[in-house]
């Protein structure tokens, strides 16, 4: 079953991520640099900084994270916002993760967190001011039904804002076939939307005042160090995989670290951020 896919791969990926990639900023995205970016871990919050913003959220508002990860979103929108935050995940791990971090950040009475689908959720219609989605709806098998969700569950004027990897073009050889079918197997995918296309299924679904912002070379300072990253770990994971010690999950996400920046380098992926309201 593809949601177990993702389970899965989330589970397992959960330490490496704290180690090798988000740190102190539980941030599991990638990073948008501009001027005001200093670092790496700078770059993962300004991506948090760059939708809050264009998303115009106020504090007081009710957000619901959908796909929270370990919380990383949930608390700099609490922090840096003033909002009381619904996070919702798949994966047993990152729940249990996120309501400790809640915890020991202070934060339990003004965040909640839940193991749900973010495609069918028991919250009520019009629950909330703000659907926040990084790197989350490329995992809806259907784009449609995660809109249509998202569409109940605002308030009217509610804002919908998602950051998220986009199919630009299709791959022009072979090579680059083989490219993205390792993208998107390594990062536990079934499918990308394209941008135009996506952008069309907001509409369709009722949206208005639809926008979008290509963040692709904003972000390629961070796809630069996961390739990077991941060319000297790949090999290492073919070895330990070969040696039981490791899932072949591994081996694929490394092969996909790799790729990925080719894919955005030579847009047949893109990086964007939309925003539409209800």
């Amino acid at each position: 079953m593809y949601q177990n896919k993702v389970k899965t791969y989330y589970d397992y990926t959960l330490g490496l991520f704290r180690l090798f990639w988000h740190g102190d900023t539980r941030a599991v995205h990638y990073g948008i640099w501009d001027e005001s970016v200093k670092n790496f871990q700078g770059a993962l919050l300004n991506t948090n900084k760059f939708l809050a913003e264009k998303a115009n959220i106020r504090p007081g508002e009710k957000v619901l994270d959908a796909g929270c990860g370990v919380g990383g979103s949930a608390f700099w929108l609490v922090k840096n916002k003033g909002v009381y935050v619904v996070g919702i995940t798949i994966s047993e791990k990152q729940l249990i993760k996120a309501k400790k971090l809640a915890t020991k950040l202070g934060l339990e009475n003004q965040t909640e967190f839940y193991l749900q689908d973010f495609i069918k959720t028991d919250f009520l219609n019009e629950s909330f001011d703000v659907v926040w989605a990084i790197e989350s709806a490329c995992y809806a098998l259907d784009k449609s039904a995660f809109l249509k969700e998202t569409y109940r569950l605002l308030k009217p004027g509610g804002r919908l804002i998602i950051a998220d990897g986009f199919l630009e073009k299709e791959p022009q050889n072979k090579k680059e076939e083989a490219m993205l079918k390792n993208f998107l197997k390594g990062f536990a995918l079934d499918n990308l939307a394209e941008a135009k296309k996506f952008e069309d299924l907001i509409i369709a679904t009722g949206f208005k005042s639809v926008q979008n912002w290509d963040k692709t070379q904003e972000i390629l300072p961070t796809s630069i160090p996961m390739a990077r990253m991941s060319r000297w770990s790949w090999p290492l994971s073919i070895v330990t995989t070969w040696l039981h010690l490791t899932p072949r999950l591994l081996v694929d996400n490394n092969r996909a670290g790799i790729d990925q920046l080719y894919l955005f380098k030579n847009r047949i992926l893109v990086y964007r951020v939309f925003l539409a309201e209800k």
